[in-house]
């Protein structure tokens, strides 16, 4: 999500269903990037780490499209520019190069401040607000 916006915001609602697409975005981008880094990396911890990075990935879009559904909405991507950006990077990393266990370890950078965004989106960005529909499934969905 743009920190500066021209969109109008009508309801905590209507934030929060910004917030999901937003999101969704992220993951889409990073289910497509990972396989990449998985096969760059030279490390096989790292190779499976990444995987399992995947893996955990494409359940988090399951679960996502899920909470469209309890909002009434279509699944819908909104460009998220701060993981067009940490991707961007990524991928450079990982076309590095040189020394392999270098760019391994410019690949697990790389990867961590993915992560730290992916906290920061789900712990503040997906917490629905008081009178959204469906309140109770859409906390449920999150939860499990």
């Amino acid at each position: 999500m743009a920190l500066f916006t021209n969109t109008t915001f009508d309801s905590l609602e209507h934030l929060f269903v910004d917030q999901l697409q937003d999101i969704y975005d992220a993951e889409q981008r990073l289910a497509k990037a990972l396989p990449h880094m998985a096969e760059t990396a030279d490390d096989p911890r790292l190779k499976t780490a990444l995987r399992e990075h995947l893996t955990e990935t494409e359940r988090q879009l399951k679960s996502l499209g899920e909470l469209f559904e309890c909002m009434d909405q279509k699944p819908k991507a909104k460009t998220c520019e701060a993981m067009k950006g940490l991707i961007n990077e990524a991928e450079q990393m990982a076309d590095t190069t040189g020394d392999e266990n270098v760019r391994d370890a410019a690949i697990i950078a790389a990867a961590q401040r993915i992560d730290h965004y992916e906290m920061a989106a789900y712990g503040t960005a997906l917490r629905p607000p008081p009178g959204t529909r469906r309140r109770r499934e859409v906390v449920a969905a999150l939860s499990g």
